[in-house]
């Protein structure tokens, strides 16, 4: 299905968590993180939540979600994140 993107687009899964805490989070805490490729590759989300998440290349990294707002009537979302990643 040409929809989904390109036969050759890259695949990263993602995984909400709940013990980790963005902000102090260290290259320790994203090593130790257990987000596999049997996760969602669609999530919805919400604002305040972190995410974990791992490439197909096997890098690690979180995701937080700083300001969300959906706006429903137009099909169109806006959000402000960070992110952290394994070198």
């Amino acid at each position: 299905d040409a929809s989904k993107g390109p036969a050759t687009a890259k695949k990263t899964y993602f995984k909400k968590v709940s013990a980790v805490n963005f902000a102090t989070a260290t290259k320790e805490d994203i090593d130790a993180l257990t987000v596999a490729n049997s996760d969602a590759q669609i999530i919805e989300i919400a604002q305040g939540d972190v995410i974990a998440f791992i490439t197909e290349t096997g890098k690690k990294g979180l995701i937080s979600i700083k300001t969300y707002t959906n706006l429903a009537s137009t099909l169109k979302s806006t959000a402000s994140i960070e992110v952290k990643i394994q070198k």
